[in-house]
């Protein structure tokens, strides 16, 4: 199944609530979430098909989520004086796996990086300065 993108910076408030969306922010950029059967519905109802390039100004939201929390992850890493083998070595982890994870070239889930933080001295709710 192909990834379809919309630009919901156009939709109003009251409809975003409508669609059940998840308002969220990643960095400092603002998203929402929709259920995929939503988006597939609106997808069918709409008049025009979706645009083959994301409009400007936009972003795939999967990519640079991954893109952000793997620089968080180097980050946390350095903010706690650990090399890549340390880290590997505090998660019981290969320097290799750290090393993608750093990269965002492998997903990694909300557990991986809360024991990340824990490796780190870090809070669950760490986040690094911009």
């Amino acid at each position: 199944m192909g990834e379809t993108m919309v630009n919901t910076t156009t939709l109003p408030k009251s409809t975003i609530k409508d669609l059940h969306g998840i308002p969220m922010t990643i960095g400092e950029r603002a998203f929402v979430a929709i259920p995929l059967d939503v988006l597939q519905k609106l997808m069918e109802n709409a008049s025009t098909r979706p645009p083959k390039a994301l409009p400007p100004g936009s972003v795939e939201a999967t990519s640079y989520a991954q893109t952000a929390i793997a620089r968080n992850l180097k980050v946390s890493r350095l903010a706690a004086k650990l090399t890549q083998a340390g880290m590997a070595a505090k998660l019981s982890l290969s320097q290799t796996r750290v090393s993608l994870a750093e990269r965002g070239t492998v997903p990694v889930s909300t557990t991986f990086v809360k024991k990340w933080l824990i490796a780190c001295g870090l809070p669950e709710d760490w986040k690094a300065r911009s």
